[in-house]
Order: C-alpha cells, then sequence, then structure tokens
C-alpha cells in the first residue's frame, strides 16, 4: 500500500516540477482533499521545501486558495494576490512572495479530489491555453487518485478474501483456467492429506 503512495507522490512532485517549468511559474502545488475531515494536505510541490509543508492540513475554507477554488467550484485566477484579503489563512501557511496566482480543481465539482495551483511572484495575466494545460496536469492527478484508490480498494478485498478462505473449516481447492490446482486452504490439507 505504502508504494502506491510513494508513487503516486512521486510523479505528483515530477507533475508539478513540469507545470511550473513549462508555465515558467515560480511555484506550483497539489492538495489532495480528504472527504473524511474536510480538510486537505499538500503532496507535491514544486518552488519551496516539501518538509516545510509535510503534515500541514489544510481547512477547506474560502480564506484558503484551495478551499476557495473547491467552494466556488470553478477554476480561480487572481492577477494580484496583494489586493485581495480573502486569501489570509493562505497567506500564513504560504509564507512565500506570490503575486499572481491559477487554481483548478482535480475531479468533478461534484466529487473533488484536489487543487492544483500555480503561482508567481510577478504580475502574470493567464491565458486560456494556460488554464487548459493546467487542468489537463490536474485531470491526470485525479484519474490517477482514482486509480490509487481502486488498487488499494482491490488488495484490501483481496486480503480479506485470503483470509476467509484460509481460515474456513470447509476445504477449498483454486484452480486455473486450465483445471491444475494452483492453492489450496488448511482444510483442503486436513481433509486430503495432501500438502501445499
Amino acid at each position: 500500500i505504502q508504494n502506491i503512495d510513494q508513487d503516486f507522490e512521486t510523479f505528483a512532485f515530477e507533475l508539478t516540477a513540469r507545470v511550473a517549468s513549462v508555465l515558467d511559474a515560480d511555484y506550483c502545488g497539489f492538495v489532495e482533499v480528504d472527504a473524511e475531515t474536510n480538510q486537505m494536505r499538500i503532496i507535491a510541490g514544486h518552488g519551496w521545501e516539501q518538509e516545510e509543508f509535510a503534515e500541514s492540513a489544510i481547512p477547506i475554507t474560502e480564506s484558503t486558495l484551495a478551499g476557495y477554488t473547491l467552494i466556488q467550484q470553478r477554476p480561480v485566477i487572481i492577477e494580484n494576490m496583494n489586493e485581495d484579503n480573502l486569501f489570509d489563512d493562505f497567506k500564513r501557511l504560504f509564507p512565500y512572495p506570490i503575486f499572481s496566482s491559477m487554481s483548478v480543481i482535480a475531479g468533478t465539482n461534484d466529487a473533488p479530489l484536489g487543487v492544483l495551483g500555480v503561482y508567481t511572484r510577478q504580475m502574470r495575466q493567464f491565458s486560456q491555453d494556460d488554464l487548459n494545460f493546467v487542468q489537463a496536469a490536474a485531470n491526470i492527478l485525479a484519474t490517477l487518485i482514482r486509480r490509487r484508490t481502486n488498487e488499494l480498494f482491490l488488495r484490501e478485498s483481496e486480503q480479506k478474501t485470503r483470509g476467509v478462505v484460509e481460515h474456513s473449516y470447509d476445504g477449498i481447492r483454486l484452480l486455473d483456467e486450465n483445471g491444475v490446482v494452483i492453492a489450496w486452504n488448511a482444510a483442503n490439507e486436513r481433509i486430503t492429506g495432501l500438502k501445499r
């Protein structure tokens, strides 16, 4: 399970670095939504030390840029962050100089999985092409989150099934498509006398 999370985080780091490079942005970050706690967690970023934010839980409120993006249910582009007092929590959590920003939802409005944001230290007018590019990157991250979730579910289901089979009092044999026995449980050993 840990490898799936590490693979996703490694990819997310690489993607945020690529997005920042293509858009010539100073910072790029991805936060993932935790629906159970109604908070977000920084998964990856480019342009800052990741350790600074490793354990940061970010509330989904209008006082954070990512939270505001989720609440608005649309991309948010701000040309001058200094004119806007909406994001006081964001500025406190992210103490780097930011002038312009763009953030988009990864996932759908009904089922948001995270927010991908791009930030610059100089004033920047982001184009529709910039927005489309960042949204495409966010869509990739959303697809990977869904895949990770499905893989985790399948692994947990497989472990539960193995536990049920192994602890069953009934003899159970698993056959491949050619009818060859590929596994059996302890009860089958007891009943047939055959060892694994």
